[in-house]
């Protein structure tokens, strides 16, 4: 009996500070949780908008990036008489670009035309070009003389296509290029057109809850995408009227001045007058705005059903709790001996049989519980070192990567007809560089130098497949084949889009005769004994690694006793200065002249001098390898 009345006050003592606890807990829950929705609107908000954000910030950075690229890239396909490759093939990957414009300077560029477009019009994309630009062209619109009239680049103000009524929006950006040791000049501007009637199509697809709606305005207010198509470039945020009142119409035009992002409290006209949370955000790169309207019951809706599960599991764990600690306090030694069996039995698998003093059981049970969470952190330990050892393995091989440059000074067997001096300057840790001389044959001596288009680690890793196929296909003398196979070993295993620009030479070392094909790499130089400097100029083809089917030539000169041949990446020239000046050819030109006489290993420790004073304090931005080759016949 005393054992009986025992068990039960336990019973009432825990069970009514258990239920205590769970009441006061719900209690505690019910008040805050209007508290956690109203500070979790907002998050809420940005989570269902993010997708469409993305979308949008997605198709106005990737058409200021299309339009930046082609602008790098013009000058080459211009001379190349490519453009019209290079256009068709960027809109076509590119469904949200309307059409891409260029009008250049015919005071800067030369050509036989100036003024380049590619359009697309239904399924079909047109190329046009010709050598004056057409009046009342999209480029010759109020929107896009308000940027090209600037100088600068820039967004312009969305307007209706004059063959149609398409909503569009461009983005002007200025093509530059740059001199030999002088300013960079301004060449023309490249338009990318992106269309808003492709945006709006999205943006009514991304389902916002049942009922909620987005729109996307400008800069100045006008609706670039709405759910009531009547409304695009034809009504502005003033016009909210039916939707808002005027202080919220007021705080939209503040943030869109102010590029802030925000939300509050309306009954939108469009969703009857209901209770609706307004969320708006600037997209940065344009300040345009994105604002999206979604009934404010929607967004309760999941915190309030949460809510209600929270009371009815709490109602149903008070009873079972209360049920349960009652069975457990009349049974108190049972639970204990059956809970220190259990544990024992967890601990040792089974394998121990379990004592019947349940003190000592529990304490044996965890001393090798105890034991396990030191091996836990044993195990941890051992697994911090696998990481660290990770870490080291990837400095490793970016240390072998490096290792693909050959010695500055070889040695070819005991030949001494050449001597070369080469060094090579990452911008980075690892560069894009690549240069490399080895012997052919007894008489043949191989000298090669690219620099390819991708950076990091992966341009790296396209640096040793390069390597690594170059060695393979110097089978042959002539270094036209030689670039020929490489071009379509690179093309085969190119799954990134890289490019290598390339020069490849073969010295004839009892002769001098020099053969070479240069794929669009930087002008080389022959020193002569006399002092005079000469190019070894002439492109043979397209870089390595976009076209499987293209032809090179080739062009060969004969070096004569102490002649020097320098070669060298685009990285020594396009050295820039504090006042933005590139170090250019005509510097280094003068510079080799007055360096003549003086070996390949001092030529290259005076250019880097020279580069390094012309820089200044600036930091290296390009990776850059120089290579010096001196004949000497016995």
């Amino acid at each position: 009996m005393s054992k009986q009345s025992i068990a039960f006050r336990l019973s009432i003592y825990i069970s009514s500070a258990i239920i205590l606890v769970l009441l006061t807990l719900t209690l505690v829950v019910y008040r805050d949780s209007l508290g956690l929705v109203r500070e979790n609107i907002e998050k809420n908000a940005i989570s269902m908008s993010s997708d469409i954000i993305t979308q949008i910030r997605d198709k106005v950075i990737s058409s200021e990036e299309l339009a930046k690229n082609t602008a790098g890239q013009l000058s080459y396909f211009v001379k190349q008489k490519d453009i019209e490759l290079l256009l068709t093939s960027l809109i076509s990957n590119y469904p949200f670009v309307a059409a891409i414009y260029i009008d250049l300077d015919e005071k800067v560029m030369d050509g036989d035309f100036l003024h380049y477009s590619v359009t697309r019009e239904n399924s079909k994309i047109r190329f046009k070009e010709s050598k004056e630009q057409a009046p009342g062209s999209e480029t010759n619109s109020d929107a896009v003389k308000s940027i090209t009239s600037t100088g600068k680049e820039g967004w312009t103000e969305p307007f209706k296509k004059q063959d149609g009524d398409e909503a569009a929006a461009m983005y002007c950006y200025p093509v530059i290029i740059s001199g030999n040791g002088e300013a960079n000049k301004k060449a023309g501007y490249i338009q990318v057109e992106l269309s808003l009637s492709f945006l709006n199509h999205e943006i009514k697809d991304m389902k916002i809850g049942k009922s909620g709606f987005s729109f996307l305005v400008s800069n100045k207010g006008t609706y670039l995408t709405h759910p009531r198509d009547e409304l695009i470039l034809t009504e502005n945020l003033n016009d909210l009227s039916d939707s808002l009142g005027s202080d919220e119409i007021k705080i939209l035009l503040s943030a869109l001045a102010k590029g802030r992002s925000g939300s509050f409290i309306a009954h939108a006209g469009m969703l009857g007058r209901k209770k609706s949370w307004v969320y708006y955000t600037p997209i940065p790169e344009n300040k345009w705005m994105l604002i999206f309207v979604v009934p404010y019951s929607q967004l309760f809706r999941d915190l309030w059903t949460l809510l209600y599960k929270l009371i009815l599991v709490s109602v149903a764990g008070i009873a079972l709790i209360f049920f349960l600690v009652t069975y457990i306090s009349r049974r108190l030694m049972n639970p204990l001996a059956q809970i220190a069996g259990e544990i024992h039995e967890f601990s040792t698998a089974g394998r121990v049989k379990v004592s019947r003093n349940e003190v000592e059981a529990l304490e044996k049970s965890f001393n090798l519980m105890q034991t396990w969470y030191n091996k836990f952190k044993e195990e941890q330990k051992i697994s911090q070192l696998s990481s660290r050892q990770i870490k080291n393995d990837m400095e490793q091989a970016s240390e072998v990567i490096h290792n693909i440059i050959p010695e500055e000074t070889p040695v070819f067997s005991g030949k001494d007809k050449l001597e070369i001096f080469s060094a090579f300057k990452p911008a980075n840790i690892i560069g894009g560089d690549l240069y490399d001389y080895f012997l052919i044959d007894e008489d043949h001596v191989l000298i090669t130098i690219g620099d390819v288009s991708g950076k990091g680690i992966p341009g790296a890793v396209f640096v040793g497949v390069a390597h690594t196929l170059l060695r393979n296909s110097a089978t042959d003398i002539s270094a036209r084949n030689i670039v020929k196979k490489l071009n379509r070993e690179l093309f085969s295993k190119n799954h990134n889009q890289y490019f290598l620009t390339l020069f490849v030479g073969v010295i004839e070392l009892s002769t001098g005769l020099l053969n070479y094909c240069n794929a669009a790499h930087t002008t080389s130089f022959l020193l002569k004994e006399n002092g005079t400097l000469s190019e070894v100029n002439g492109t043979h083809g397209l870089p390595l690694g976009l076209y499987n089917d293209r032809e090179y030539s080739g062009s060969q000169t004969e070096l004569a006793a102490n002649d020097m041949l320098i070669l060298y990446t685009d990285g020594v020239t396009e050295t820039i200065n504090k006042d933005g000046l590139h170090f250019g050819e005509k510097r280094l030109k003068k510079e080799l002249i007055s360096l003549n006489g003086n070996t390949p290993a001092e030529i290259v420790s005076s250019i880097e001098g020279s580069l390094k004073n012309f820089r200044g304090s600036l930091s290296q931005i390009d990776d850059y390898s120089i290579v010096v080759i001196k004949y000497v016949p016995a």
